[in-house]
C-alpha cells in the first residue's frame, strides 16, 4: 500500500491535474492525502462569504475522493507571490514531515498555459 500526498494551490488543481489518478490509487487501497496551499481571498470578489462556500466545496470534494484527510493552508489565493517562500516550504514540508509520504503528486498551477498536468515524486526521489 502507498501513501500518497497530492498537493493543490487552489482547490481544483488536484482534479483537474490529476483527478483519474488519484481514483485509481483510492481503488487500489492507497492512502491519499491532499494539501491546498491557499485560501479563498475575499479582496477580489462580490460573493460574500466565499470562505465557507469554498470550505464546503473542499468538504465534498474531500468526500467525494475519499481522501484520507486532507489540510488547507491559510495563503490567499492570487498573492501566494506575496509570501516568503520560506513559509510556503515550511507549511508544505510539515505536512509531509508528518505524513511521511512515498509519492507526493503536485498538481501544476500552470494547468492554465500549459494545460493539465500532474508532477510525480516517487520513493526514490523523497530520501
Amino acid at each position: 500500500m502507498n501513501r500518497i500526498v497530492v498537493i493543490a494551490v487552489h482547490p481544483d488543481d488536484e482534479t483537474l491535474g490529476c483527478g483519474g489518478t488519484l481514483l485509481k490509487h483510492k481503488a487500489n487501497g492507497d492512502e491519499v492525502y491532499w494539501l491546498i496551499l491557499t485560501k479563498a481571498n475575499q479582496k477580489i470578489t462580490n460573493i460574500k462569504g466565499i470562505e465557507s462556500e469554498q470550505l464546503r466545496y473542499i468538504r465534498e470534494v474531500a468526500a467525494a475522493y475519499d481522501f484520507n484527510n486532507w489540510k488547507q493552508l491559510t495563503f490567499l489565493t492570487t498573492e501566494l507571490d506575496n509570501y516568503p517562500m520560506v513559509e510556503i516550504v515550511v507549511g508544505i514540508s510539515q505536512y509531509i514531515n508528518e505524513l511521511k509520504p512515498n509519492i507526493i503528486f503536485f498538481a501544476s498551477l500552470w494547468r492554465y498555459s500549459f494545460g493539465s498536468s500532474c508532477s510525480l515524486f516517487g520513493n526514490n526521489e523523497l530520501h
